[in-house]
């Protein structure tokens, strides 16, 4: 029993057995894990950062973003190598405060590094910090994106819509139902609407009735046509008090990468100024061509009526023979007539006449001209007729007795200024869905000075005449949306070109 209490006293005085510590070293457990499973497969950069600044983990996206070969990264001080300069010390106070434990606004945050190249590369961190089992901090662990051309894309953005929001023309945004998603501060300024009375309305909130529904037929058929995709020209809008505002619209299709409508976005400028300067300036024109026509009705009526009154009073006398008596009646007849026509001119001016457009064939319409010039051999002369008419030609809508007349101006004109001797030549043809009628002379040809103003009403270079015939061709041809042109030299004739449209479109 002794042996076995000794036995006991000296188990008893035995010191206990410390557990021995074991030195951590290398990564950190949670790196080996995360090296494990992410980092090869992740799209986004992966970087571990000890507490002494040194990379000790970086994955194959890190090292594509960098530039720089992964043997070269490790170990080395993120912050001197791969952080822009100057923004160097703000990164170390956000990885500080990290290790510190202050990591609140410190997790996710976005700064650049720098590439091997030397260019700068936003990157969007997430951040967080890895523990040692007794709890200090061994290491830093930061997932990252690219956001470099994120971030641009975005300050585009953001530049276009302060543009927009800024500019001084009207602009508005719609979704593809043409609903209103915004409008700048020009349109709530001008029209008095503010921007929550217009968003989630239309673009008829600004409707004037003074704009037809036919030109919104129009404008949505070009706005829709894939091949045009915009619509731009005048419309009257209306604020929102009632003033009408005359506008040069544009509105263009906004159409994602597969071609499909996303919203439209409109621009506007107002144009009631300009109008009224156009207004004002008209009338002071109108007020000149007034006094230039006074003096031209009191010449051109003045003379034949002049002629009138003298042959009146003198045909009275009984002692006139026979032949001075028919003398004086053909001074009657030809002054009346000549009077007669310069008051019809300048009614014709004053007052012109919208074309009735009715099919007709055109060679028909110029056949008729030649045949009555042929048939009057005193206004013809020595003049030789030539024509190349286009039998391929077909019959379209136009004023037919309008065109007669123009023709008839200007082939009087040529037949005068050719001392009815030379050559004219008709001809017609089909050319970019335009009827084109020449009239081709071998006159003495046009001073330059003159062919400025040819079309001028009340410009002449004749003795006699009102200087309104040309300017009522051009009038009646541009009633019928087509052109007036002409084309001359000095020595070698003229050319007058008539272009009408074949199927009422504007011709070119």
């Amino acid at each position: 029993m002794g042996n076995a209490i000794l036995m006991k006293i000296k188990l008893n005085s035995r010191r206990p057995v410390k557990p021995r510590r074991v030195k951590a070293s290398g990564p950190h457990p949670l790196i080996k894990e995360v090296a494990k499973k992410y980092l090869e497969i992740s799209e986004s950069i992966l970087v571990a950062i000890d507490v002494r600044q040194r990379v000790i983990l970086i994955n194959r996206k890190g090292c594509d973003i960098l530039g720089v070969p992964k043997e070269e990264i490790i170990g080395q001080n993120w912050f001197n190598n791969f952080v822009p300069q100057r923004i160097r010390e703000e990164a170390r106070s956000v990885f500080q405060k990290l290790v510190a434990g202050s990591s609140g606004p410190a997790e996710y945050f976005e700064n650049s590094v720098l590439t091997r190249d030397g260019q700068e590369k936003l990157i969007a961190w997430h951040n967080t910090v890895l523990r040692r089992p007794n709890g200090k901090v061994s290491a830093t662990l930061s997932s990252g994106d690219d956001v470099t051309s994120l971030r641009t894309t975005e300050r585009k953005a953001m530049a276009f819509y302060q543009a927009f929001r800024n500019s001084n023309d009207f602009m508005f945004f719609t979704d593809r139902n043409a609903v209103l998603q915004d409008v700048n501060n020009a349109f709530t300024r001008r029209f008095g609407y503010s921007r929550e009375e217009a968003i989630g309305n239309t673009p008829r909130l600004v409707r004037s009735l003074r704009t037809s529904r036919e030109l919104y037929v129009r404008m949505w058929r070009d706005i829709l046509d894939p091949a045009k995709g915009f619509w731009r020209g005048r419309v009257v809008n209306q604020t929102k008090g009632g003033e009408e505002v005359p506008v040069i619209l544009s509105i263009t299709a906004v159409r994602d990468e597969k071609g499909k409508i996303l919203g439209f976005v409109s621009s506007a400028v107002d144009i009631s100024e300009q109008e009224d300067l156009h207004r004002r300036l008209a009338e002071s024109e109108s007020l000149a061509a007034i006094g230039s026509m006074a003096a031209v009705v009191a010449h051109e009526i003045r003379n034949p009526l002049g002629s009138i009154v003298t042959a009146a009073s003198s045909i009275a006398r009984d002692d006139l023979s026979a032949e001075d008596r028919r003398t004086l009646l053909t001074v009657l007849r030809n002054e009346s007539q000549r009077l007669n026509k310069t008051l019809q001119d300048f009614l014709q001016y004053a007052r012109p006449r919208q074309p009735k457009r009715e099919q007709a064939d055109l060679n028909q319409t110029v056949d008729e001209i030649l045949s009555a010039i042929k048939a009057d051999k005193r206004l013809l002369g020595n003049v030789t007729l030539e024509e190349a008419l286009d039998k391929n030609l077909p019959p379209f809508p136009f004023d037919k007795d309008q065109l007669q007349q123009v023709l008839w101006n200007i082939i009087l004109n040529a037949l005068e200024a050719m001392g009815k001797k030379g050559r004219l030549k008709l001809t017609t043809a089909s050319e970019n869905k335009q009827a084109v009628i020449h009239i081709d002379d071998t006159g003495p040809g046009i001073p330059v000075e003159s062919l400025k103003k040819i079309f001028q009403p009340f410009h002449t270079t004749k003795k006699q005449g009102t200087g309104l015939g040309l300017s009522i061709a051009q009038r009646i041809v541009m009633a019928h949306q087509g052109q007036l042109l002409v084309e001359s030299q000095p020595g070698r004739g003229s050319r007058f070109s008539i272009l009408l449209p074949l199927r009422g479109e504007p011709a070119l």
